[in-house]
C-alpha cells in the first residue's frame, strides 16, 4: 500500500507537469499580454485541463485547415500537424483519464493484485508494474508531443515574442 501510494502520487504530479506545459504553450500564444492571460484567466478553476486540451486541439485542428485551404497545401505541414493532433488527441484517454482515476478512487484486491476503482465510475485500473510503466511512458510521450506541438506553433509564428 505504501508503494501505491508513492506511485500515485509521483504519477499524478506527472500529470500536473504535463499540465503545466500546456498552460505554458497557451500562455506563450499571448505574448506580452502572457501574465495578464495567466493570471486572469489560465489560473483559475474555469479553465481546467480538459478546456485547455480543447484550446489546443482547436488550434491545431485550424492549422491544418488553414493548411488545406491553399491552392497548393503544403503536405508536409498537413501531415506533420495531423500527427502531433492525432497523438495529443490521445492525452487524454492515456493520461488525464488514468490520473482522475488515481486520485479519486477506492483500492481493493483482487486474485493479490491491487485494484483502484474510480469512485466516478470510470474502468478499474489493475494497479502494477505493467500500468505503472505504461502510463509513466504515456506521460513521457505526451510531454514530448507538447514541445513538438510548440515548436511547430513557433514556427508558424504563433507564439508571440
Amino acid at each position: 500500500t505504501q508503494n501505491v501510494a508513492i506511485m500515485r502520487g509521483m504519477i499524478i504530479s506527472e500529470a500536473i507537469d504535463l499540465e503545466n506545459k500546456l498552460t505554458e504553450i497557451i500562455t506563450e500564444l499571448f505574448g506580452k499580454k502572457a501574465e495578464l492571460f495567466r493570471t486572469r484567466i489560465l489560473n483559475k478553476p474555469v479553465l481546467d485541463f480538459g478546456k485547455k486540451h480543447a484550446f489546443i486541439n482547436g488550434l491545431l485542428k485550424d492549422k491544418i485547415a488553414e493548411f488545406k485551404s491553399v491552392e497548393t497545401p503544403d503536405t508536409d505541414k498537413i501531415e506533420h500537424f495531423d500527427k502531433l493532433k492525432t497523438t495529443f488527441n490521445g492525452m487524454m484517454k492515456e493520461v488525464v483519464n488514468q490520473r482522475n482515476i488515481l486520485a479519486h478512487s477506492k483500492k481493493k484486491f483482487e486474485d493479490g493484485i491491487l485494484v483502484l476503482s474510480s469512485l466516478n465510475n470510470d474502468p478499474p485500473i489493475h494497479f502494477n508494474d505493467d500500468w505503472k510503466n505504461e502510463i509513466r511512458s504515456n506521460i513521457k510521450k505526451h510531454l514530448t508531443n507538447l514541445v513538438d506541438i510548440r515548436n511547430a506553433l513557433d514556427e508558424e509564428g504563433l507564439i508571440a515574442e
